[in-house]
Protein backbone atom coordinates (compact mmCIF):
# COMPACT_ATOMS: atom_id res chain seq x y z
CA UNK A 1 0.00 0.00 0.00
CA UNK A 2 1.16 3.35 -0.99
CA UNK A 3 2.07 6.06 1.27
CA UNK A 4 0.40 9.37 0.73
CA UNK A 5 2.05 12.84 1.19
CA UNK A 6 -0.33 15.94 2.07
CA UNK A 7 0.91 19.63 2.40
CA UNK A 8 -0.43 22.23 4.23
CA UNK A 9 0.48 26.05 4.98
CA UNK A 10 0.38 27.26 8.36
CA UNK A 11 -1.16 31.11 7.74
CA UNK A 12 0.01 31.72 11.32
CA UNK A 13 4.04 30.69 11.08
CA UNK A 14 3.98 30.92 7.30
CA UNK A 15 5.54 27.63 6.74
CA UNK A 16 4.41 24.46 5.10
CA UNK A 17 3.64 21.07 6.67
CA UNK A 18 4.16 18.20 5.34
CA UNK A 19 1.77 14.67 6.72
CA UNK A 20 2.22 11.20 5.27
CA UNK A 21 -0.78 9.02 5.89
CA UNK A 22 -1.28 4.91 4.52
CA UNK A 23 -3.45 5.74 1.01
CA UNK A 24 -7.13 4.28 1.55
CA UNK A 25 -8.44 1.67 -0.34
CA UNK A 26 -11.01 2.41 -3.09
CA UNK A 27 -13.96 1.28 -0.88
CA UNK A 28 -13.19 3.40 1.75
CA UNK A 29 -12.02 6.70 -0.18
CA UNK A 30 -16.14 5.95 -1.86
CA UNK A 31 -17.57 5.82 1.34
CA UNK A 32 -15.75 8.71 3.23
CA UNK A 33 -16.66 11.05 -0.52
CA UNK A 34 -20.31 9.98 0.37
CA UNK A 35 -20.65 10.51 4.03
CA UNK A 36 -18.41 13.59 4.33
CA UNK A 37 -21.01 16.59 5.31
CA UNK A 38 -20.94 19.81 3.52
CA UNK A 39 -20.21 21.93 6.42
CA UNK A 40 -16.73 19.90 6.58
CA UNK A 41 -15.73 20.43 3.41
CA UNK A 42 -15.60 24.25 4.01
CA UNK A 43 -13.56 24.39 7.01
CA UNK A 44 -10.04 24.92 6.31
CA UNK A 45 -7.62 22.09 7.63
CA UNK A 46 -5.83 23.57 10.32
CA UNK A 47 -1.71 22.36 10.60
CA UNK A 48 -1.51 20.02 13.58
CA UNK A 49 1.27 21.73 14.93
CA UNK A 50 1.89 26.09 14.56
CA UNK A 51 4.92 26.34 17.11
CA UNK A 52 4.35 30.01 17.47
CA UNK A 53 0.89 29.63 19.15
CA UNK A 54 1.78 26.26 21.18
CA UNK A 55 5.11 28.34 22.54
CA UNK A 56 2.40 31.16 23.90
CA UNK A 57 -0.10 28.60 25.54
CA UNK A 58 2.36 27.89 28.70
CA UNK A 59 3.07 32.02 29.44
CA UNK A 60 -0.89 32.47 28.61
CA UNK A 61 -1.29 29.70 31.71
CA UNK A 62 1.32 31.15 33.78
CA UNK A 63 4.85 29.53 34.02
CA UNK A 64 8.47 30.75 35.20
CA UNK A 65 9.52 32.17 31.76
CA UNK A 66 13.45 32.66 31.33
CA UNK A 67 14.36 36.03 29.53
CA UNK A 68 17.37 37.06 27.96
CA UNK A 69 17.91 40.56 29.53
CA UNK A 70 20.36 41.67 25.93
CA UNK A 71 19.18 39.48 23.65
CA UNK A 72 19.49 35.77 22.99
CA UNK A 73 20.97 35.51 19.71
CA UNK A 74 24.23 37.81 20.15
CA UNK A 75 24.94 36.89 23.91
CA UNK A 76 24.37 33.22 24.35
CA UNK A 77 25.95 33.13 27.16
CA UNK A 78 24.32 36.01 29.35
CA UNK A 79 22.03 34.94 32.84
CA UNK A 80 18.46 34.68 31.97
CA UNK A 81 16.10 37.09 34.04
CA UNK A 82 12.95 34.71 35.71
CA UNK A 83 9.83 36.18 35.73
CA UNK A 84 6.67 34.67 36.91
CA UNK A 85 3.66 35.52 34.35
CA UNK A 86 0.80 34.17 36.54
CA UNK A 87 -0.33 37.21 37.72
CA UNK A 88 0.29 38.62 34.29
CA UNK A 89 -2.62 40.06 31.79
CA UNK A 90 -2.29 39.56 28.78
CA UNK A 91 -4.26 41.26 26.09
CA UNK A 92 -3.67 40.09 22.02
CA UNK A 93 -4.77 42.38 19.53
CA UNK A 94 -4.48 42.87 15.59
CA UNK A 95 -6.21 43.86 12.37
CA UNK A 96 -7.23 40.16 11.45
CA UNK A 97 -8.18 41.52 8.33
CA UNK A 98 -10.88 39.32 6.42
CA UNK A 99 -12.30 37.93 9.66
CA UNK A 100 -15.97 39.40 9.05
CA UNK A 101 -16.27 37.40 6.32
CA UNK A 102 -15.27 34.34 7.88
CA UNK A 103 -18.35 35.56 9.84
CA UNK A 104 -21.03 36.51 7.04
CA UNK A 105 -20.47 33.17 6.18
CA UNK A 106 -21.63 31.80 9.30
CA UNK A 107 -24.46 33.33 9.81
CA UNK A 108 -25.58 33.29 6.31
CA UNK A 109 -24.99 36.76 4.45
CA UNK A 110 -24.49 36.55 0.71
CA UNK A 111 -21.29 37.69 -0.76
CA UNK A 112 -21.99 36.89 -4.04
CA UNK A 113 -24.93 36.69 -6.65
CA UNK A 114 -28.06 38.74 -6.53
CA UNK A 115 -29.10 40.50 -3.38
CA UNK A 116 -25.90 40.10 -2.04
CA UNK A 117 -24.21 43.10 0.26
CA UNK A 118 -20.98 43.81 -1.60
CA UNK A 119 -18.39 45.92 0.79
CA UNK A 120 -15.10 47.18 -0.21
CA UNK A 121 -12.48 48.75 2.21
CA UNK A 122 -13.77 48.31 5.97
CA UNK A 123 -15.87 50.79 7.33
CA UNK A 124 -18.18 51.49 10.52
CA UNK A 125 -21.04 49.58 8.91
CA UNK A 126 -19.22 46.59 7.85
CA UNK A 127 -16.85 45.98 10.78
CA UNK A 128 -20.52 45.85 13.10
CA UNK A 129 -20.47 42.10 12.35
CA UNK A 130 -17.75 41.41 14.20
CA UNK A 131 -19.91 41.98 16.80
CA UNK A 132 -21.20 38.17 16.23
CA UNK A 133 -17.35 37.01 16.95
CA UNK A 134 -17.58 33.33 18.01
CA UNK A 135 -14.55 31.19 18.67
CA UNK A 136 -15.23 29.12 15.70
CA UNK A 137 -14.24 32.11 13.63
CA UNK A 138 -11.30 32.37 14.91
CA UNK A 139 -10.35 28.48 14.43
CA UNK A 140 -11.50 29.00 10.49
CA UNK A 141 -9.12 32.12 10.39
CA UNK A 142 -6.03 30.45 11.35
CA UNK A 143 -5.96 30.23 15.10
CA UNK A 144 -5.42 26.78 17.15
CA UNK A 145 -8.09 25.43 19.57
CA UNK A 146 -5.92 25.43 22.51
CA UNK A 147 -4.88 29.12 22.09
CA UNK A 148 -8.86 30.40 21.51
CA UNK A 149 -9.51 28.73 24.78
CA UNK A 150 -7.40 30.64 27.23
CA UNK A 151 -8.31 34.23 25.65
CA UNK A 152 -11.99 33.56 27.10
CA UNK A 153 -12.80 37.31 26.24
CA UNK A 154 -13.07 38.91 23.09
CA UNK A 155 -14.22 42.39 22.48
CA UNK A 156 -14.63 44.32 19.36
CA UNK A 157 -13.79 47.81 18.16
CA UNK A 158 -14.99 50.60 15.80
CA UNK A 159 -13.53 51.63 12.75
CA UNK A 160 -12.00 54.81 12.91
CA UNK A 161 -13.56 57.43 10.34
CA UNK A 162 -12.20 60.87 9.62
CA UNK A 163 -13.72 62.47 12.57
CA UNK A 164 -11.96 60.22 14.89
CA UNK A 165 -8.24 60.69 12.93
CA UNK A 166 -8.54 64.24 13.23
CA UNK A 167 -9.12 64.22 16.75
CA UNK A 168 -6.51 61.23 17.65
CA UNK A 169 -4.28 64.13 15.66
CA UNK A 170 -5.00 67.22 17.87
CA UNK A 171 -6.75 66.22 21.15
CA UNK A 172 -4.64 63.80 22.93
CA UNK A 173 -2.14 65.34 25.65
CA UNK A 174 0.61 64.14 23.35
CA UNK A 175 -0.72 64.26 20.04
CA UNK A 176 1.03 64.40 16.51
CA UNK A 177 0.43 67.54 15.76
CA UNK A 178 1.08 68.88 19.72
CA UNK A 179 4.91 67.32 19.38
CA UNK A 180 5.60 68.88 15.93
CA UNK A 181 4.47 72.39 17.57
CA UNK A 182 6.76 71.84 20.17
CA UNK A 183 10.00 71.49 17.68
CA UNK A 184 9.07 73.93 15.55
CA UNK A 185 8.85 76.08 19.06
CA UNK A 186 12.38 75.63 19.98
CA UNK A 187 13.58 77.37 16.46
CA UNK A 188 10.83 80.36 17.62
CA UNK A 189 8.61 79.59 14.90
CA UNK A 190 4.77 78.76 15.63
CA UNK A 191 3.73 75.47 13.22
CA UNK A 192 -0.13 75.82 11.98
CA UNK A 193 -2.24 73.25 10.23
CA UNK A 194 -5.33 74.53 8.44
CA UNK A 195 -8.83 72.99 9.36
CA UNK A 196 -9.19 71.48 5.86
CA UNK A 197 -5.14 70.02 6.17
CA UNK A 198 -6.31 67.88 8.73
CA UNK A 199 -9.45 66.81 6.35
CA UNK A 200 -6.89 66.11 3.87
CA UNK A 201 -4.18 63.91 6.37
CA UNK A 202 -7.72 61.85 7.70
CA UNK A 203 -8.40 61.08 4.37
CA UNK A 204 -4.89 60.18 3.19
CA UNK A 205 -4.68 57.71 6.08
CA UNK A 206 -8.07 55.87 5.51
CA UNK A 207 -6.75 55.37 1.55
CA UNK A 208 -3.67 53.99 3.10
CA UNK A 209 -5.37 51.89 5.14
CA UNK A 210 -3.62 52.60 8.11
CA UNK A 211 -6.00 54.24 9.97
CA UNK A 212 -3.76 56.19 13.00
CA UNK A 213 -0.43 54.04 12.96
CA UNK A 214 0.08 55.85 9.43
CA UNK A 215 -0.13 59.04 10.81
CA UNK A 216 3.37 59.97 11.91
CA UNK A 217 4.37 58.97 8.49
CA UNK A 218 2.00 60.77 6.66
CA UNK A 219 3.22 64.04 9.24
CA UNK A 220 6.76 63.46 8.55
CA UNK A 221 6.32 63.19 5.02
CA UNK A 222 4.82 67.18 4.95
CA UNK A 223 6.99 68.60 7.14
CA UNK A 224 10.52 66.78 6.47
CA UNK A 225 11.49 69.36 4.02
CA UNK A 226 10.68 72.47 6.37
CA UNK A 227 12.37 70.71 9.51
CA UNK A 228 15.49 70.93 7.63
CA UNK A 229 14.47 74.62 6.47
CA UNK A 230 13.66 76.11 9.03
CA UNK A 231 16.44 76.67 11.49
CA UNK A 232 18.28 77.94 8.58
CA UNK A 233 16.44 80.92 7.97
CA UNK A 234 15.42 82.84 11.40
CA UNK A 235 13.58 85.30 9.97
CA UNK A 236 10.41 82.49 9.18
CA UNK A 237 8.06 83.07 12.34
CA UNK A 238 4.98 80.83 11.11
CA UNK A 239 4.60 77.59 9.11
CA UNK A 240 1.36 77.05 7.94
CA UNK A 241 0.64 73.69 6.61
CA UNK A 242 -2.60 73.66 3.52
CA UNK A 243 -4.30 71.14 2.41
CA UNK A 244 -1.79 71.82 -0.90
CA UNK A 245 0.84 70.84 1.60
CA UNK A 246 -0.82 67.14 1.82
CA UNK A 247 -2.76 66.20 -1.03
CA UNK A 248 0.33 67.68 -3.68
CA UNK A 249 3.01 67.05 -1.73
CA UNK A 250 3.63 70.70 -1.93
CA UNK A 251 6.41 73.28 0.53
CA UNK A 252 4.37 74.39 3.46
CA UNK A 253 3.85 78.39 3.24
CA UNK A 254 6.57 80.27 5.65
CA UNK A 255 5.98 84.07 7.02
CA UNK A 256 8.51 86.63 8.44
CA UNK A 257 6.98 88.31 11.33
CA UNK A 258 6.25 91.50 8.91
CA UNK A 259 4.06 89.28 7.00
CA UNK A 260 1.88 87.94 10.05
CA UNK A 261 -0.51 90.86 9.73
CA UNK A 262 -1.49 89.71 6.40
CA UNK A 263 -2.52 86.02 6.97
CA UNK A 264 -6.13 84.87 6.73
CA UNK A 265 -8.21 84.22 10.24
CA UNK A 266 -7.99 80.33 10.37
CA UNK A 267 -4.07 80.67 9.43
CA UNK A 268 -3.18 82.85 12.87
CA UNK A 269 -4.89 80.31 14.74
Amino acid sequence: MLARTSRTFCSVCSRWRTSISPAPSAASSTSTRSTRSPASRTTPRLPETCPVQQALLKILEGTIANVPPQGGRKHPHQDFIQINTTNILFICGGAFDGLERLIEHRIGHKQIGFGAEVHGNRDKESTNILKQLQPMDLMKYGLIPEFVGRLPITVSVDYLDEADIIRILTEPKNAFVKQYQKFFALDDVQLVFEPAAFTAIAKKALQRGTGARGLKSIIEDILLNSMFEVPSRPEVKRCVITEKSVLYATEAEMYAEEQLGELAPEQTA
